[in-house]
């Protein structure tokens, strides 16, 4: 076939494809391409057809093909990228985009799928101003705003992102993802009646945008509106299989103490947790589950979203490149928290001539006392709340911090995507969540033989560290109010005998208040004094009550009190009666610190073991049970015999001050000589191992 004629068919199957008669095209292309293999245009327009029949792996022989030629169109190029884009070959994409730009550099559409080639390989700032190129060209394509708008939103530039949303919106206001994301980010940065009103907006335009109904339900959440957000969680559900929507509705349920359905909703969650679907978050399951290979299952499968391609490794610094061993510890709760009240003292205590210790709060500074101490505790304190991941990892390898100290876990305002970046060469998971991160990422857990037993090892990712005698810090300089606080004030009886429990509400099982009610039952003129998290949870608990045939009078509410005033009533107690699964954990520090004798029920978990832990620690071991017709035997023995339990109480008052649980400095060295050996290791070359800490002399 001589040139002219190519010429000529390919003017041809142009004219076919305009005219959608694709079988006449594909004929002549054939042709073509019988006579000149590598004619470019001809593989280019042959690549189309079978691009649109679903032949993709054909359409991109072709298009390479069609691509090695000099008179290539930066069209074969650029779908060529579309293709690799597709098979999410990014870096294929960002090469091929690359070199359609080089003969085009207008071309907007390419200028766009860079721009989310770039976002997936994690290379937002690239991706930014490839968009912000694009944006210059045409101010009108609402999906370039949108696009940019989620990259700024993953690099924590929260008020750029909401100004790009904004220009979406203007150009489309029927996309309801548009107004989805403008309000996830609003509520990201704390104005939730904004972000309200555009969820309730994505939802006028589409009453079936799964998305809208469950940043809504999680905003409502942050709010506080326990009963609302689980209404909208249950309206995402019933619209799209959501990950981990489940779960979130089983937890809003127990934070509102609905139990309508429990062990329906339960058992179908551990059925599909087993069949290793997305069902649950691992810190909604610990309130719940009894299992530890489940709770090690649901970690497992909530860490997977942390590691993909996204995730780089990071060079390590070497092992003792410092004179001191510098810690870094990674929170959302470096203020009026539980996990700083524990904390606060351990930071003060730290040996400064041997450590350097350096905080990156992912929350803010609010001007209370604990947050004072902190202040002054830390070498460095470095906010991260609005810095990217990549950033975060940059602050930390700066830093050189050798270990990294993980005290939210999967809870909270937690960071897990920097720590699956390996930022740092030995990274710590502590306190703030009871159980295994189930990643490959996180190196060891600090635990004590109560928590998890060396039988249980195998259930957590990572490698145990033992200390000897509790795993959690406790402070020794806490206060509590001198103001007298009376029963009559706090509205319980002048004689009755009253049980308390002040954990949250989601801990109440249906199974722990039926031993309550029980309890209650045998102990005539008795109380249960619990805390009022929110209104429905006091409503539902009533109801609950009265459903077991015990009057509603025996049933009184603490209001939520400042930190100190919290502390000082507990003398208004006589006995604390924990729960399980999920036992009493700093609030079980309050009451043995306030003197208040807590009865607990040893759990087949972590966050069930805790309270045995504490007691152990603090040597009043009579108050551990291991069945729950011993724990309600106990607690009615308690109630029953006044010299048994003044008995105890004085012993629990000498114990406090005698005793391991808190000695902050004591316990302080024991974690000191726990970082020491997991760096002798390290700058040993050798992987993490089981580490036991010995009993200091």
């Amino acid at each position: 076939m001589t040139d002219q004629e190519t010429t000529h068919f390919l003017i041809l199957a142009d004219e076919y494809f305009k005219r959608q008669e694709y079988s006449n095209a594909e004929f002549i292309l054939n042709k073509i391409l019988k006579s000149n293999y590598f004619n470019s245009r001809a593989n280019e327009l042959l690549a189309y057809l079978n691009a649109a029949k679903g032949n993709s792996s054909v359409a991109k022989d072709l298009l390479v093909r069609a691509c090695s030629q000099q008179d290539s169109t930066p069209e074969a190029f650029y779908y060529l990228g579309i293709l690799f884009l597709k098979s999410k070959n990014f870096n294929e994409a960002i090469f091929n985009f690359e070199k359609a730009l080089l003969i085009s550099p207008n071309f907007i559409e390419c200028l766009h799928d860079l721009g989310t080639a770039y976002t997936n390989i994690g290379n937002n700032q690239k991706a930014i101003g490839t968009y912000q190129k694009a944006l210059l060209l045409n101010q009108n394509i609402p999906e370039l705003f949108y696009n940019l708008g989620n990259t700024y939103t993953e690099e924590k530039m929260f008020e750029d992102a909401i100004t790009s949303y904004t220009k979406a919106i203007k150009i489309a206001p029927n996309r309801p993802e548009f107004w989805c994301n403008r309000g996830t980010v609003l509520s990201d940065v704390g104005r939730y009646e904004e972000a309200l009103s555009d969820f309730d907006m994505a939802i006028k335009i589409n009453a079936n945008y799964p998305d809208a109904w469950y940043n809504k339900a999680t905003t409502l959440s942050d709010t506080h509106n326990y009963k609302e957000a689980l209404i909208c969680y249950e309206k995402a559900n019933s619209i799209a299989n959501i990950p981990f929507c489940l779960g979130l509705i089983l937890h809003h349920k127990m934070l509102i103490c609905d139990w309508s359905n429990y062990e329906t909703l339960t058992l179908k969650i551990q059925k599909l947790l087993r069949a290793g679907h997305e069902v649950i978050e691992p810190f909604g399951y610990q309130g719940i589950s009894e299992s530890e290979n489940d709770l090690l299952l649901a970690a497992n499968i909530f860490a997977k979203q942390y590691t993909h391609e996204k995730n780089s490794n990071v060079n390590s610094v070497s092992g003792f490149k410092n004179k001191k061993i510098k810690i870094g510890y990674l929170s959302g709760e470096f203020k009026n928290q539980a996990t700083a009240f524990l904390m606060v003292n351990l930071f003060e205590c730290h040996d400064k001539t041997k450590f350097e210790i350096y905080a990156f709060d992912n929350g803010s500074d609010d001007q209370s006392d604990v947050r004072k101490r902190i202040n002054n505790s830390f070498n460095k304190i470095i906010n991260i709340k609005f810095v990217s991941d990549d950033a975060v990892v940059k602050l930390i390898q700066h830093h050189e911090i050798d270990i990294l100290v993980n005290l939210n876990g999967y809870f909270g305002e937690a960071r897990s995507s920097v720590f699956a970046k390996k930022p740092s060469p030995i990274q710590v998971n502590y306190l703030g969540f009871p159980g295994t991160i189930g990643a490959e990422w996180m190196d060891y857990i600090i635990a004590d033989r109560v928590v998890i037993p060396e039988s249980s090892r195998h259930f957590y990712s990572e490698k145990v560290c033992y200390l000897p005698e509790t795993y959690q810090v406790n402070d020794s300089k806490r206060q509590f109010s001198n103001h007298l606080v009376t029963r009559y004030d706090a509205g319980l009886p002048q004689d009755g005998f009253v049980f308390c429990c002040f954990n949250n509400n989601y801990k109440i099982t249906p199974e722990n208040f039926n031993s309550w009610a029980r309890i209650l039952n045998s102990v005539p003129g008795s109380v249960l004094w619990l805390l009022k998290d929110n209104s429905w949870a006091k409503e539902n608990l009533i109801r609950e009550l009265l459903h077991r045939g015990i009057s509603e009078k025996r049933l009184v509410f603490a209001e939520k009190k400042p930190h100190f005033e919290h502390l000082a009533r507990h003398q208004l107690a006589d006995l604390f009666l924990d729960t399980v699964p999920y036992n009493a954990h700093t609030t079980a520090s309050d009451a043995l610190w306030c003197g208040l004798p807590l009865l607990t029920l040893v759990g087949a978990t972590f966050p069930g073991r805790v309270a045995a832990s504490l007691l152990n620690a603090i040597e009043m071991t009579e108050l551990i049970t291991t069945t729950r017709s011993e724990y309600e035997f106990l607690a009615i023995e308690l109630a029953t015999n006044p010299h048994k339990l003044s008995f105890i109480k004085e012993k629990l008052i000498n114990n406090r001050t005698q005793t391991a649980l808190f000695n902050t400095s004591r316990f302080t060295k024991h974690l000191e000589d726990a970082f020491h050996k997991m760096m002798n290791r390290y700058s040993l070359g050798m992987p993490p191992e089981q580490i036991n800490v010995e009993n200091l002399n």
